[in-house]
């Protein structure tokens, strides 16, 4: 069962003063039923792979994006440094990325689908552009 807690709030209404009551659901946690599961976290980095012998990896800045099987996605920035973060539902999702400097016309693929958990931390989901 979850209380309720009051609290008072000062409100400068024109020339006069009101005290308006505010009911917080939950205030010290969460309230009840949740509407959904909290998120888990997803992170690593955008990076190009291969060129001349023996290779290299080289991180690069442009967008990642996760979609889940049958629609929804979400879509951050990766950082000048290719470290990316997102919070995602629990679910399975697939992860691509675009390099900033291709103009979104190189698309690059995580090597796996990645599952997420409620309040769990998937960490080194690099998303990996394969060049030449």
């Amino acid at each position: 069962m979850t209380k309720n807690r009051l609290a008072n709030v000062t409100v400068r209404a024109g020339m006069s003063l009101a005290v308006v009551p505010l009911v917080f659901a939950g205030l010290a946690g969460h309230s009840g039923q949740r509407a959904q599961a909290d998120p888990g976290i997803v992170s690593g980095r955008l990076e190009l792979v291969g060129g001349p012998s023996p290779g290299r990896t080289f991180p690069v800045p442009g967008l990642v994006t996760a979609r889940r099987p049958g629609g929804g996605s979400v879509t951050v920035h990766a950082n000048k440094h290719g470290w990316y973060w997102m919070s995602l539902a629990p679910g399975r999702y697939k992860l691509t990325g675009h390099p900033a400097h291709s103009g979104g016309h190189l698309t690059c693929y995580a090597p796996h689908p990645v599952t997420v958990r409620a309040d769990k931390v998937v960490k080194h989901v690099d998303v990996v552009c394969p060049v030449p």
